[in-house]
């Protein structure tokens, strides 16, 4: 999470250039985030169970709750600049780095525009 709230924290001052882009990491890191599992629940259930989640407030849920406890983890605790200063990396590899935090925020923001066709499919050759 450090790894990806530093590169989310890099384009929004350096390339992107907000006016606060501890904020701006921090909602894009739980963005991505709640994408990301809410997506993956819903693929495991249809996969378990044949059929979508009935109750949507589930994914609204997870969403309150990781923004919830990135905003107090990265601003409220100022753990924020920590993880800027340290400039974590995966493997002490930059390349490696950014090619995970640019491929996972890809994957998260294409989930709601393919994942749906998919769970159709599942569910239409369920057994």
């Amino acid at each position: 999470m450090k790894v990806l709230y530093y590169y989310y924290f890099i384009f929004y001052s350096r390339i992107y250039k907000q006016s606060d882009p501890y904020f701006f990491a921090t909602t894009s890191l739980s963005v991505t985030t709640g994408l990301f599992i809410t997506y993956m629940m819903d693929l495991f259930y249809v996969q378990f169970n044949c059929k979508f989640i009935e109750n949507k407030t589930i994914h609204l849920s997870i969403y309150g709750v990781i923004f919830i406890i990135n905003l107090w983890y990265f601003l409220q605790k100022r753990n924020g600049i920590t993880v800027v200063k340290e400039k974590p990396k995966f493997f002490n590899h930059n390349g490696i780095s950014v090619f995970v935090a640019i491929t996972f925020a890809l994957l998260s923001i294409s989930f709601p525009f393919w994942m749906a066709d998919y769970l159709m499919y599942v569910i239409e050759n369920c057994n």
